[in-house]
């Protein structure tokens, strides 16, 4: 969601929309939307952080961002009725790397990467904090109907220290697990 004319990824799918559109995504009712995937960084810093700045305007609320180096995620909670909801959000796909000091990628925040050790942290973090626990993962390969050992793995390791959903998104078919 940004007018960013910074230099785009290079890569054959960059994925842009002017902010306007923003109130498509409200109209139809989503509160909480994540900005960890791989088409995040598509046009870099400014494009990133225009993003938020839109998100934010409209009170749209969002997770999956990491804000440091070696920052563990702190949740995004909503309180639901009665009912604590927690967020976490992370991407597997198109890591970016850890920046070299004072290189022209030593920014943040950044989309926050998969790294099974640092989400089975931040799920022990959030767990006492939230009556639920949503974990969002950008992961999986394009078109497959069938997901990988390691995530039938690490989503039951994530469901075993306190996720209570596991919502996993990128291959561009539904399916349930």
């Amino acid at each position: 969601l940004s007018e960013s004319d910074a230099t785009p990824a290079k890569k054959q799918w960059k994925i842009r929309a002017e902010p306007k559109y923003v109130s498509g995504i409200k109209g139809i009712g989503v509160d909480v939307v994540s900005v960890a995937n791989n088409h995040t960084l598509d046009f870099g810093k400014q494009g990133f952080d225009r993003t938020l700045e839109v998100l934010d305007e409209h009170k749209l609320l969002w997770t999956g961002a990491q804000f440091a180096l070696e920052e563990t995620q702190v949740p995004l909670v909503v309180q639901v009725g009665t009912t604590k909801v927690g967020f976490l959000a992370y991407t597997d796909i198109s890591k970016w790397r850890p920046p070299a000091p004072g290189g022209p990628e030593d920014y943040w925040p950044k989309p926050a990467n998969y790294d099974a050790a640092a989400m089975l942290k931040a799920i022990k973090r959030a767990r006492p904090l939230v009556d639920l626990l949503v974990l969002s993962v950008h992961w999986g390969d394009e078109y497959s109907m069938l997901e990988s050992d390691r995530q039938r793995h690490d989503a039951r390791r994530f469901v075993d220290a306190g996720v209570d959903l596991v919502i996993g998104h990128h291959p561009h078919v539904s399916r349930v697990v």
